[in-house]
């Protein structure tokens, strides 16, 4: 996922929409406005056996001696992150739970919608926003992204494809949906527009949605004619008895990280040791295993990776 301007549905969610979308039930209107729920949800990491001073020291004084550091998690990206019996879980979930007790903290997850995260970090109301923010020059004008993993994104219609759309140039004059504050997201499909265009076609129209889940809704009711998100969070989607299907290349492989605040170079260091401490004893690699993302894994914690590439 991307901040300026993401990368699924909640576990929980998942059933129900199947049903929905079984039923034939549409949703009404052609655009969703909200920026979803800021609910709070509990999952936290104790200050555990695996706790390092030294790592603990690394952090900025005012979050030390906290009783938690407020993280903001998105809840609709999954695997990454999702409902589960009303708690947050998810590998983002379970990777900056282990990398709390490392730093011998505790994280406080709040359930905060994609859009709202840099808002709530520039506002102090968070301190890490966990979204599967895409490590680009853009997100990094905003903020520091401590890359824990890769990403991709691709192409989804409905199962039966009736337009037989096989990839974001076979979509001019089709409706397009994608997440709403997805920097990478949205500059690929206006970036297939203007493609359209230049051979004299009709644009993409592109329709934006704060959440994965009423982007579905909008394929699914006929809304939109496709979706372009994630690859593995569309390749879980399917898994969960969502009908549509995968098309086309794959698309913007790029690092994703947790956004800090770009004053918080502090925490920055912090996040990207304790991530790395996690990768040298073998936890971060048990972790990608226990979500099938091995092949998603960075060699090393970087921050603000972009730069580099």
């Amino acid at each position: 996922m991307n901040l300026v301007g993401k990368v699924g549905l909640r576990r929980s969610a998942a059933i129900s929409l199947a049903a929905v979308i079984a039923l034939g039930v549409a949703a009404c209107g052609s655009s969703d406005s909200g920026s979803g729920s800021d609910q709070a949800s509990a999952g936290t990491a104790s200050k555990g056996s695996g706790a390092s001073s030294q790592l603990h020291d690394e952090l900025p004084s005012d979050l030390r001696n906290a009783s938690s550091i407020v993280v903001g998690s998105v809840s609709d990206y999954p695997p990454l992150g999702y409902m589960d019996n009303g708690h947050l879980a998810g590998l983002n979930i379970d990777l900056l739970n282990k990398m709390a007790d490392v730093l011998g903290t505790k994280f406080e997850m709040q359930n905060t919608s994609f859009d709202s995260l840099v808002p709530s970090l520039k506002s102090g109301r968070i301190s890490i926003a966990s979204g599967g923010t895409s490590d680009t020059s853009e997100n990094e004008a905003v903020g520091i992204l401590v890359d824990y993993m890769y990403a991709s994104a691709q192409l989804a219609v409905p199962a039966d494809n009736p337009d037989n759309i096989q990839s974001l140039a076979d979509a001019c004059g089709k409706t397009v949906a994608t997440l709403a504050g997805s920097s990478t997201y949205m500059g690929s499909v206006q970036s297939a527009s203007k493609d359209c265009t230049d051979a004299g076609k009709s644009p993409i129209k592109m329709t934006t949605f704060s959440s994965v889940d009423t982007a579905l809704l909008a394929v699914s009711s006929g809304r939109a004619d496709a979706i372009f998100n994630s690859s593995f969070i569309l390749a879980y989607d399917i898994q969960q008895g969502i009908k549509i299907k995968i098309v086309g290349p794959l698309l913007n492989s790029v690092p994703i990280g947790f956004h800090v605040s770009k004053s918080d170079t502090e925490l920055a260091t912090a996040l990207k040791d304790a991530l790395q401490k996690l990768i040298d004893n073998g936890e971060y690699a048990k972790l990608l295993a226990k979500y099938g993302l091995e092949k998603s894994a960075i060699k090393a914690a970087a921050i603000n990776a972009a730069k580099s590439q």
